[in-house]
């Protein structure tokens, strides 16, 4: 028997909410451990609904899927990986100078020329 995704879901959520409620509960002294063997009980029927569940069949076909996804990766070489290292460093370095001398430019025509602040 298979749940629906929807049920599976609900019924997750509510497992969780009770184990979260119970959890909040001082109850120790009516019975020792209740709260671990409920949240655990709790716990332990989550996991069963989801294994009951289209959940399960959507979670191992999307993992399958994303597997098949990485095993078609082409990953650079080393020496490609440093050179393009490399450029992006320079870009950067470029840029950074780029726009420092426009701040500064700025900088120097709004307060000294326009607004006479220097």
């Amino acid at each position: 028997m298979l749940f629906s995704k929807k049920i599976a879901i609900v019924l997750i959520a509510i497992f969780i909410s009770l184990t979260l409620i119970i959890s909040n509960i001082e109850i120790n002294n009516f019975i020792p451990n209740f709260k671990l063997f409920f949240s655990f009980g709790l716990i332990l029927l989550s996991i069963c609904v989801f294994l009951f569940s289209h959940l399960k069949i959507e979670l191992i076909n999307y993992l399958k899927n994303s597997y098949s996804e990485v095993k078609k990766v082409v990953w650079p070489e080393k020496n490609e990986v440093f050179k393009i290292t490399i450029t992006i460093f320079i870009f950067v370095l470029i840029m950074s100078i780029f726009l420092w001398a426009i701040d500064t430019s700025l900088g120097w025509l709004v307060y000294d020329i326009i607004l006479g602040w220097r």
